[in-house]
């Protein structure tokens, strides 16, 4: 299942994966991770930087990549969404990709 994410997003998206978890749940992670990194090619092209408060880019330059993601994956990520709007730690920062997510078929 394909996802488009923004680099933000892609920036926010370990925020949603729990610190630690049986087997499965973090080689998923670990799986998701590798596919959503932000790479050192792409540091370079939209000038992203560190700030004191997070991440700077240029947005004109930053582009929305689309990553495919397997039936598992797509679960962990919604089951994720779901235990963060349980525990209600949903925020402005991951609002938007939380709802993308949740989207998903």
């Amino acid at each position: 299942m394909k996802l488009t994410l923004t680099l933000k997003e892609r920036l926010v998206l370990p925020s949603l994966f729990p610190k630690q978890g049986d087997l499965l749940q973090q080689a998923t992670v670990k799986e998701i991770a590798e596919k959503t990194t932000v790479t050192k090619e792409e540091i370079g092209e939209y000038d992203l930087k560190p700030t004191p408060t997070g991440y700077k880019w240029d947005e004109e330059k930053a582009k929305e990549k689309e990553i495919e993601f397997s039936l598992v994956e797509v679960n962990f990520l919604q089951d994720q969404v779901s235990r963060l709007d349980k525990e209600r730690n949903i925020t402005q920062a991951n609002l938007d990709l939380c709802l993308k997510i949740k989207k998903l078929a």
